[in-house]
């Protein structure tokens, strides 16, 4: 029994160890294919998860492309672009602002003029920043980058950290910027528009794509900076200090330069998988109809699959050996994961596909709905299946059939479509305008779209283009009045016809500056033109006249009004302007007031007495002087007759006299040589010169008599003859005694020369005589007799001079006086050798005067400027010409003033008086040699000429000396 059981048992150990065998081996074979299929597919989905994610960053730069292209075409933006109007800026910013809000992802919408200023700035909370907060942005790279492009153009920045008035702004905030040029209707480059995308919530999305696997995802940028990395403190290693050695090009450069060499990839690292998927902002949309221009950077999205997580994927097979039980639950497991997976990725696509107020749908090559989300059926009111049961051509305003249709073609084509505009028809009839995003998948046959309902937009600006239109043809129709508009701190935004005739200005030179320039420059220094618009904002309304400055620098008389505009909310939104020129009426009463003030300053205020006469020959009107001269005050005379002024024996034949005149009026002037008398109240009579002018009132013909008083002139002309003939006498006596004076003086002066010889010559026998070789006083002595004989010398040669001056026939010529200061100047080069002078000789004018006399004038004034100037270690003398601006009080426009300006010990000015007189010194002899003959000569000369000579000093400071010489020479006698 043992036997059999034993047999029994070893006849099972063959098939049971085969099967063991089998189910081992089957289980081995069906280990190693889970394995490997389960290490395949892991590697498989960590790759697509890398496409995946860089295909949904891709998507958040497209659709900020997108955005950004919508706001910087939009009608209102573009208008402001042409017109500068406040209106256009509103609305340009209103677009803004509701992308903004409707895209928390956008930190910054920004328009920046080609200037590099931001114009309007809204941060992503919606809010408008300020204008005095608004930055220049010239310098940064982003600006002079997208600045350069052609349109239609988009700039794509790398990644990097937003920067704040020069510094990294906390916390930090990782920002991508697309930016376009944007350009005026006329083509001119107007700057840029930007939208800065904050990376940091694009990380954080594809962080949180996977929940489960957010510790895996890794970004870097071109330079191996890990932009999410294991840590957050290796991270922005480029940007932040302290972590420029934390890059994958430094800590694994093997790897490394695998990912730059290959776009996408998978290796094994450190017991796990490091999967990759490189791609540069142009490669997220290739197929764009337009230019992607970003900057030489790519981004490298990867995934860091640990030893830990590797190994844990093959812990339920390796159970296999135990039983196989457990290695299918654990592959239904991973099949009801993978499922489970799938249908929440489908699931939460599709809850964004439902939830969406945009249109979402997809569309086939055969021009029929695929699938729509359910913005369509409340959008249209057909319902999903009315919507797919035709083909979508059928749903569009025929004038939109063609271009749709041509859009459709390069979509099969493989282009993608953004920003096209078209309308669909709802089920009431009426039309709605969408505006289209798309993107084709050829191997599919399908196409992908969004659309974004533009109606009540196009409605809106259409009321508002056909409203600006007609207030724009109204304003610029006006040209009798400038009509512009200001923005809140009162720069120009609009311009008319008016306003250019009137001001000057054309719109291209005048929009964008501020109204200031309007007034004169007091009026800007006293801040005035601010103080209009705060008053034209605190009470509605500023009204003011006065003077204007056109372009040309002209001031005419303006009326003005300024009106403030708030929008419904009472915020300010700027100015109207409304200016006339009332220049013409303003001159008219000034010219009446004038007149009027004139005529009654000198009605009023003559020193002679006026009466005005009608043709009645009553006196309507007397002056002031009529009670001097006559006697009578205003009331006794005014309503009587003229001829109460007159004597007694003149009024028989005045009647005649009176008709004559008013029968042919004309002027009558004072000294017309007829015998007048007048006759005061009490009766006394006076001789009169009576000056006759006819003036025509609203009240008729009048005659205005001037009457003057001459009996101090007839009395002063008698006595003028008198003294006449008294003078002709004397100065003939005067005459004759001048002559012998001078006869005299030239005698005296001659004969004194003799005898000064003489005391010279024994002076220097005597001190060459050896009796008095030793006598050092007699030598003294005769040294003072000896000088003084010198001087006495110099003396009368001075006083021979001086007389010669005097007799001297004047030949005046036009004389060069820069060569003749010149060649005096040479003249002294001998004496001055051993001096230090610094000359300092300004441009001269030619004047009249006689050469021979003229040079004198130079030679004592230079000569006493060397001589003065002895005790300084250097001289400076300055010779020049006053112009008109600097001629003293006395200074006439025809004469040149000329002056000698040096720093020597100067004089007193108490003594001034006394410069210019004989013999006449204000400095000791023992100090500066003379004979204070000089400047008399110098004031002889230039009085001669008709000129004058003065001077001007201060002690120890220097002086200088003018004189000046008439344009047109007068020659004064001998």
């Amino acid at each position: 029994m043992f036997a059999r059981a034993r047999n029994l048992g070893s006849s099972l150990i063959f098939p049971l160890t085969v099967s063991i065998v089998f189910v081992l081996g089957a289980c081995g074979a069906l280990y190693l294919r889970e394995a490997n299929a389960i290490a395949s597919n892991t590697r498989d989905l960590e790759n697509r998860r890398m496409e995946r994610f860089a295909s949904v960053f891709g998507d958040e730069i497209d659709k900020m492309i997108t955005d950004l292209r919508v706001m910087a075409s939009g009608d209102g933006f573009q208008e402001y672009l042409t017109t500068g109007q406040t209106s256009d800026y509103e609305r340009a910013v209103h677009r803004a602002l509701f992308f903004s809000k409707d895209n928390t992802d956008y930190d910054k919408i920004r328009y920046i003029d080609e200037k590099g200023q931001e114009i309007f700035r809204l941060n992503h909370d919606g809010a408008i920043v300020p204008h005095d907060q608004l930055q220049n942005k010239a310098d940064r790279s982003f600006f002079q980058k997208a600045n350069v492009l052609n349109p239609g153009e988009i700039f794509v920045s790398a990644i990097d950290l937003n920067v704040e008035n020069g510094a990294i702004e906390q916390p930090i905030k990782p920002t991508v910027r697309v930016a376009t040029p944007v350009f005026d209707a006329s083509g001119r480059r107007r700057g840029i528009y930007i939208i800065n995308y904050l990376a940091a919530n694009g990380i954080e999305h594809l962080r949180q794509f996977v929940p489960r696997y957010a510790q895996r995802f890794r970004m870097l940028d071109a330079q191996g900076y890990w932009l999410a990395g294991a840590k957050p403190e290796d991270e922005w290693g480029f940007e932040l200090p302290g972590r420029s050695g934390l890059t994958m090009a430094k800590t694994d450069p093997e790897l490394w330069a695998k990912i730059l060499k290959e776009p996408r990839g998978q290796e094994p690292y450190k017991g796990g998988y490091f999967t990759w998927v490189r791609a540069a902002p142009r490669d997220f949309d290739p197929d764009k109809p337009l230019k992607l221009v970003a900057e030489e950077d790519f981004l490298v999205f990867a995934s860091q699959l640990s030893a830990e997580e590797w190994n844990a994927s093959f812990a339920g097979l390796r159970q296999t050996f135990v039983v196989v039980g457990l290695l299918l639950l654990v592959l239904a497991t991973a099949v009801s994961w993978a499922y489970q997976a799938r249908r929440r990725t489908q699931q939460e696509r599709d809850r964004f596909f439902s939830l969406s107020n945009d249109l979402f749908c997809i569309a086939g090559f055969d021009g029929h709905f695929k699938s729509l989300n359910p913005a369509w059926v409340k959008t249209f009111g057909y319902t999903t299946e009315e919507l797919r049961s035709k083909p979508f051509e059928s749903f569009l305003h025929p004038d939109d059939l063609d271009k749709t249709r041509e859009q459709f073609a390069r979509q099969k084509g493989g282009q993608g479509v953004v920003s096209f505009e078209n309308r669909y028809r709802c089920k009431d009839g009426s039309y709605r305008w969408l505006l289209w995003n798309a993107h084709p998948l050829v191997e599919e046959q399908l196409i992908f779209a969004s659309a974004r309902d533009m109606t009540e937009r196009k409605q809106i600006d259409e009321k508002l283009q056909q409203s600006e239109e007609r207030l724009r043809l109204m304003v610029e129709s006006v040209r009798d009045y400038a009509i512009f508009m200001l923005d809140p701190t009162g720069r120009i935004v609009s311009w008319n016809a008016g306003a250019e005739r009137i001001e000057g200005y054309t719109a291209e030179e005048i929009v964008g500056r501020h109204f200031s320039v309007f007034y004169p420059e007091e009026k800007r220094r006293e801040r005035f033109p601010e103080q209009e618009l705060a008053e034209a904002a605190a009470k509605g309304r500023a009204e003011d006249e006065g003077w204007r400055v056109r372009k040309d620098g002209s001031q005419f008389w303006a009326n003005v009004v300024i009106t403030a505009m708030h929008d419904s909310q009472g915020k300010l939104l700027g100015f109207v302007k409304v200016a006339r020129d009332v220049s013409l009426r303003r001159q008219a009463e000034d010219a009446l007031l004038k007149s009027q003030q004139m005529f009654e300053g000198l009605f009023e205020n003559s020193p002679d007495a006026i009466i005005l006469v009608n043709q009645a020959g009553r006196i309507v009107r007397v002056n002031a002087q009529i009670d001097a001269l006559f006697g009578y005050t205003r009331n006794e005379l005014e309503g009587q007759s003229v001829e109460t002024l007159m004597p007694e024996r003149y009024r028989m034949h005045h009647g005649r006299d009176l008709a004559n005149y008013f029968a042919a009026p004309r002027t009558r002037a004072m000294g017309a040589g007829l015998e007048l008398f007048a006759r005061r109240k009490d009766g006394s009579e006076f001789p009169v010169d009576i000056m006759l002018s006819p003036l025509k009132t609203e009240e008729g013909d009048h005659a205005l008599a001037v009457i003057r008083d001459i009996t101090n002139r007839k009395q002063a002309a008698e006595k003028i003859q008198k003294l006449n003939e008294e003078l002709k006498q004397r100065a003939d006596l005067l005459e004759v005694a001048n002559k012998e004076l001078e006869s005299f003086s030239y005698s005296v002066s001659h004969d004194l020369r003799a005898p000064l010889r003489h005391i010279h010559g024994f002076v220097e026998m005597l001190q060459k005589s050896p009796a008095l070789e030793k006598e050092a006083s007699a030598h003294r002595y005769m040294e003072v007799i000896s000088k003084a004989a010198r001087q006495m010398g110099l003396l009368i040669d001075d006083l021979l001079a001086f007389s010669r001056t005097g007799r001297a026939e004047i030949n005046p010529v036009k004389i060069k006086m820069r060569e003749m200061v010149d060649q005096v100047i040479r003249d002294f080069e001998i004496d001055c050798k051993d001096r230090k002078i610094a000359w300092d000789i300004q441009p001269l004018s030619a004047a009249p005067g006689d050469p021979v006399l003229i040079r004198l004038v130079w030679v004592n004034l230079l000569a006493n400027a060397i001589k003065y100037t002895r005790t300084r270690a250097e001289a400076k003398i300055e010779v020049g010409e006053l112009d008109g601006a600097n001629k003293n009080s006395g200074g006439h426009e025809d004469e040149v003033v000329y002056y000698i300006r040096d720093n020597g010990v100067g004089f007193d000015m108490r003594y001034a008086a006394k410069l210019f007189g004989v013999f006449q010194r204000l400095h000791r002899a023992e100090d500066f040699e003379g004979t204070g003959i000089g400047l008399a000569n110098v004031q002889r000369i230039i009085h001669r000429h008709g000129g004058r000579v003065w001077a001007d000093g201060k002690v120890e400071a220097g002086a200088t000396f003018y004189f000046s010489l008439p344009v047109k020479p007068t020659i004064q006698p001998k």
